[in-house]
Formats: C-alpha cells, structure tokens, sequence
C-alpha cells in the first residue's frame, strides 16, 4: 500500500496480486440470509412510503369539509 496524503491506496499496477481474505461459505450464507432480510424490510418500507405519499396527495385533493 501506498500511503497517501488522505489515505491509503493500492496501486494499480498491485492490484490482481493483491491478496484479499474470503469468509468461509457458511459465513458468507450466514451474512447473505441478514442481506436478504434487510433488502425485504427495505422493499415493505418503500412500499409503506409510496402507500403513504398516494394517501397525502387524495387529502391534499380532497380535504374534509367541517
């Protein structure tokens, strides 16, 4: 590594043998299921604020009348 004036940085000339570490398989299973479910409540929550957005923009049309 080559350290620069902000960070350290890998030249590029270094970079296909630079030597990098991989998580065992059940690891990596282990943290693909979290991803998975992250990625759902991330889908659901989306869809919650579109639900909502959709639900403000009928009351700005159409506001109650007291």
């Amino acid at each position: 590594m080559i350290a620069g004036a902000t960070v350290e940085r890998i030249p590029l000339v270094d970079f296909p043998n630079f030597p990098i570490s991989i998580p065992p398989l059940a690891q990596q299973r282990r943290t693909a299921t979290a991803f998975s479910a992250f990625t759902e409540l991330i889908e659901i929550n989306e869809r919650r604020i579109e639900l909502l957005e959709d639900l403000a923009r009928s009351l700005r049309r159409y506001p109650q009348q007291v």
